[in-house]
């Protein structure tokens, strides 16, 4: 099994749009397999973990600060 990565597209009527260079490597009629990728915002991701660090934060730490 062959496995080529690209960023793809999806077109406003549901179609995938994918680039020519990869579509040249693929055979048709042929199955391929399909992993699909999406990028996400992850500010609210960074925002959850940013506050659960800081609420284990004691002043206690605040030793290390200096080091």
């Amino acid at each position: 099994m062959k496995a080529y990565e690209c960023y793809a597209s999806i077109l406003a009527d549901g179609q995938l749009f994918i680039p020519t260079e990869i579509k040249n490597k693929l055979k048709a009629p042929s199955r391929i397999r399909l992993m699909i990728l999406v990028d996400e915002d992850d500010t609210e991701w960074n925002d959850f973990t940013m506050n659960q660090f800081l609420n284990g934060y004691s002043e206690e730490d605040a030793i290390y600060d200096n080091l």
